[in-house]
This record gives structure tokens, C-alpha cells and sequence, in this order.
């Protein structure tokens, strides 16, 4: 039973303590032994767990590492072997030392931090610790290390339209400080990162710099190809979901800088009675955190344990490639086979046992069970896959700015921007299509303005209808016709109330002298038959200067 708990946990689907319980009380039931369990709940004891625990020294109970299936998939010896090949025939080519290979990623920081665990009064059932807000804003932190344990300033991006001084505020000295919608990277944000980073690294043609990144798709554009090789930076690319185990900074760094940034937020909570946490105190509570776990032996350790440098292509074993081989499927969709030693179960008969013996006697050792560990806790099966019509191309460590790499990024670009200007026509057609319905497309070329009109027959009224409904002696005539010598404004459609143009709403033209109106204007909730103000009390004119 220990041997298939962690057999299992080598696999990523460990058993939790009570699950355990459960298969121990199955067990028990299922091969005839005698137990004292709880038959209502069908659990083994707690003691029994302790007792369990404390007979085999080699199992313990563990808080595990939320591991995606992408990646307990993609960590495989096939796509760590093809990277260490890239990497060898760089290392090869150009000899790189420590202080010319860096590694670079992105970590996300919130506003938001983790209390951790407190002291409190013994046996209250709860208890809680100030935090800034429920829920916190995602903020981004590019950050670079070399083999030789130096970093280079970080970058910050803040989810902000506008740039504001105030964020750079007792930040990391040489930072950069950015701004993006979500507060995530893009190719454009990238860009600027490689020339904060060309500037620190000094990269020349007889001393250019090791670049090893992901392969997310802001890393790779045609500008940053053409960027690279102008300023002799050679970038090579991780195997996708494998940066859990091959990413010096996902392995070493990561881990301590967020502890101490925790840190470091929750002494500020605590030291600012119900003060919050915002945007603006993040660049000088990670310049703390990050002054103090930005050390050279993070740098080397980072690069040592991932086998970069020194090269070492055999620093993962099988051992580390166990769930991989046992999930992963071959080309023909079975399962490829493992091998694991001591157990399968073996069943020895004895002949002097009667059926009646062997359901009221321990098994002794050297006999096993007949229903084993494994059929009542067995290794999850692969499901067939599902037919998934569009499959993305399946991504590998590549060398980013290797030559090849051109032609394909060209093709990318060339894709992109006919999709754009696939989407920009559309865009226009839909336009055109809306502003025909609304009836734009017979629009007099020019309008006399309100303001005109008031500076023409009168100041002082800000009502066009209450001004143009008085019994003034007035030529109305004036008001609707479309006088070519008129100084109107070009550039789009002028309401006649309030003078604005450009407004995203309904538009309704007047049936009588064709001018346009906001429908808020008008007053009216229908486009049939509209008359506008003008031409309602032109009209109201001429019928009382006829009954007059």
C-alpha cells in the first residue's frame, strides 16, 4: 500500500488522508480482514492513519504543487532533449560565459496579499487578518538574470490607459515603467524590454548575449527578430508548459520574491491603520522585496538546478519523466508502456488453508491479498481524445533568431495584416450599411449653424423652439435654405440644437429642410414625419399671419 501512495503521488494524483481511509476500509472489506472500522461511514480510523503513517517512515503527508496537465504532459525527454540540442550548438558556436546567458520571464504581483498565519486565542473557531481589498488589481513585472547571479532593473506594467509619475515612486533603480489595458504584456511592451535590455547587457558581435525565454506570442514577432539580430541577442525558447522545471527564474527566484513581497505588504497593512494598498505603493514595496532576494547565488543556483549552465542535459532523469511517459500516448493512440517494479501482485496458494481458514485468518506475509491495492485505488485511465476539428500547432524549443525563423515570422505578418484588413473592411462596410439606414448618404454638403442663426435674428435665447415660436417679424425663409456661401465647418454632421457632431446615436433629418437632429434633441421618440423647431414655427407663422 505505501509503494502504490507514492507510486501515485508520482503521478500527480496522490491520494489525500481520507481518501485513504476510504481505500483502506475497502480493502479490509474486500479481502476478508478483520477490522474494527466504521461500518456507518465506511472509513478507517484516524489512528489507524497515524499508525499507518508511523509504520512506513517513507510516506508522509505533504502540501503538493498545483501541477496543470499541460504540463505534467509536456515535460517530456523528447522536448528537454531537443532543447538541450539547441542549447548545446549555441553554446558551441558562440561560447558563451556566465554573464552572457540570462533568462528573462514575466510574474504577475497584486495589490492584494496573503496574511500567512497569526497568533490568536486558543479553540476560536475563526479569525482574520486586514487585507487591502477582496479582490486586487493584476500588475506585471518583467524581470531578467544571468548565470552570474546579476539582474537587470525590472519593468513594470500597471492595467492603466494613462502613465502617472506617482507609480515610479521609490521603485528599483533603473526600472521602467509601463502601461497596457489588462496590465499584461504585448509584442509593443517587449520591444521596449529588449532595448531597456540592450542597454544594460551591452551586447556586440564579438560578445553577443544568450537570451532563453518562453514562447509566448508576445516574444515573437518579425520587430523583434529584426531587433535581435541588428543588435547580435540571440534568443532561444523554453519547451512550452516546461517553465515549472526548466526556468531559472520560475525555480529559484519567483518563489522567495513573492514570499517577501507578501511579506513586506502585510507589514504595511499593519503598520497603516486602514490604509489600502494601491497601484501607486506597489514599485516601492517590490523594491523592498526584490533588494533582498535579488542576490548572486539565486542567479547561479537558478541555472545550476535546470542543468543551463554549466550544461548538464542529463540533470533530469527518468525518474523526473515518470508521469510523462505513463500519460502520454504513442502515434497509434495507446497507451505507452511503464514498468514499475514490485507491483504486480502475486498469489500463492496454500493447500492446507480450507475456504473457511482464509476468511477468518490474517494474511500471513508471505501471501497476498486477492483483490490488491491497485484494482481498488487504480491509476486514472487515458479517455479517448475528442475531436477537436481546428488543433493548433503544437509549439517546440526553437532558436528564435535563427535564420529559418525569418520566412516563418514573414508568413505570420503577412497573415496578420490581411486579417486586419479583412476586419478594418468589414468594419467599414458595417459603417456604411448603418449610417445608409439612418439615412446619411443623401446629406446636404453643408448646414447653417445655430449659432449663426441666433447671431442672425436675435441674441440672447438659448431655446431655438421657445425664440423661433415668437410672433416676431421674421424671414423664415432664410432659416432652411442652403445657402452656398453659408461659412459652415467640414468634417462630419452638425445638429441644429446643439450644434455637436460625431455623437454615436440616432440621428432624425427633418422632413421639410433636410437638416439633422440628435434624437435627445428633437423631443420626439420617432424619425416619421419629423419636423424640426424651425420649420414648426415657420409654419406656426404662416398660419397666423393667414388668420390675421
Amino acid at each position: 500500500m505505501a509503494k502504490h501512495i507514492i507510486n501515485l503521488a508520482n503521478l500527480f494524483y496522490g491520494l489525500t488522508p481520507l481518501q485513504l481511509r476510504t481505500v483502506a476500509f475497502e480493502f479490509a472489506e474486500n479481502n476478508k480482514i478483520k477490522h474494527n472500522f466504521n461500518q456507518q461511514l465506511n472509513l478507517a480510523g484516524v489512528d489507524w492513519f497515524y499508525n499507518f503513517v508511523r509504520r512506513n517512515p517513507t510516506v508522509t503527508v505533504r502540501k503538493p504543487e498545483a501541477i496543470s496537465i499541460s504540463r505534467i504532459t509536456a515535460f517530456n525527454k523528447t522536448e528537454v532533449q531537443l532543447f538541450f540540442q539547441n542549447l548545446g550548438e549555441l553554446m558551441l558556436k558562440y561560447k558563451f560565459c556566465p554573464t552572457r546567458v540570462y533568462n528573462m520571464d514575466e510574474t504577475g504581483i497584486t495589490t492584494v496579499q496573503d496574511p500567512g498565519k497569526i497568533i490568536g486565542s486558543k479553540g476560536q473557531k475563526r479569525i482574520g487578518s486586514v487585507t487591502s481589498w477582496e479582490r486586487g488589481k493584476n500588475n506585471t513585472v518583467i524581470c531578467a538574470m544571468s548565470a552570474s547571479g546579476s539582474f537587470i532593473p525590472p519593468l513594470f506594467i500597471f492595467p492603466r490607459k494613462r502613465m502617472d509619475m506617482k507609480l515610479t515612486k521609490h521603485g528599483p533603480p533603473g526600472a521602467v515603467y509601463e502601461c497596457t489595458k489588462n496590465g499584461w504584456t504585448t509584442e509593443d511592451i517587449f520591444m521596449k524590454w529588449l532595448k531597456h535590455f540592450k542597454n544594460y547587457s551591452n551586447p556586440t558581435k564579438e560578445n553577443p548575449v544568450l537570451l532563453i525565454l518562453d514562447n509566448h506570442g508576445s516574444h515573437i514577432s518579425l520587430q523583434t527578430y529584426e531587433f535581435c539580430r541588428e543588435n547580435h541577442i540571440v534568443m532561444l525558447s523554453l519547451p512550452p508548459h516546461t517553465s515549472h522545471r526548466m526556468q531559472p527564474l520560475d525555480v529559484t527566484f519567483f518563489g522567495p520574491l513573492k514570499t517577501a513581497f507578501r511579506r513586506e505588504c502585510d507589514n504595511y497593512i499593519k503598520s497603516h491603520a486602514m490604509i489600502k494598498i494601491t497601484p501607486f505603493e506597489i514599485a516601492e514595496l517590490f523594491n523592498k522585496a526584490y533588494s533582498q532576494v535579488a542576490t548572486i547565488q539565486k542567479g547561479i543556483s537558478g541555472f545550476s538546478a535546470t542543468g543551463i549552465f554549466p550544461l548538464n542535459p542529463g540533470i533530469f532523469t527518468d525518474e523526473d519523466f515518470y508521469a510523462s511517459m505513463t500519460f502520454n500516448q504513442d502515434n497509434t493512440g495507446h497507451e505507452t508502456p511503464v514498468i514499475i517494479e514490485n507491483e504486480t501482485p502475486v498469489i500463492i496458494e496454500n493447500e492446507n488453508l480450507t475456504p473457511t481458514d482464509s476468511n477468518n485468518t490474517h494474511h500471513s506475509m508471505d501471501t497476498s491479498p486477492s483483490v490488491s491495492i491497485q484494482e481498488i485505488s487504480p491509476i486514472p485511465k487515458i479517455l479517448p481524445k475528442r475531436v477537436i476539428r481546428r488543433v493548433a500547432a503544437k509549439q517546440h524549443s526553437s532558436i528564435l533568431t535563427a535564420s529559418p525563423m525569418k520566412s516563418k515570422l514573414e508568413e505570420r505578418e503577412k497573415k496578420r495584416k490581411e486579417k486586419k484588413e479583412k476586419e478594418d473592411q468589414k468594419l467599414e462596410k458595417k459603417r456604411m450599411m448603418t449610417k445608409k439606414k439612418k439615412g446619411k448618404k443623401s446629406l446636404p454638403k453643408k448646414k447653417i449653424s445655430r449659432r449663426k442663426l441666433l447671431n442672425e435674428f436675435g441674441e440672447g435665447s438659448s431655446n431655438t423652439q421657445n425664440y423661433f415660436s415668437s410672433s416676431d417679424d421674421m424671414d423664415f425663409s432664410k432659416l432652411c435654405d442652403d445657402n452656398s456661401d453659408d461659412d459652415i465647418d467640414d468634417g462630419g454632421e452638425t445638429c441644429l440644437i446643439c450644434e455637436e457632431r460625431g455623437k454615436d446615436e440616432i440621428w432624425y433629418r427633418c422632413t421639410i429642410c433636410g437638416f439633422w437632429v440628435h434624437s435627445e434633441c428633437s423631443g420626439v421618440d420617432t424619425a416619421k414625419d419629423y419636423e424640426c423647431d424651425i420649420c414648426v414655427s415657420k409654419l406656426r407663422k404662416e398660419a397666423f399671419l393667414k388668420k390675421k
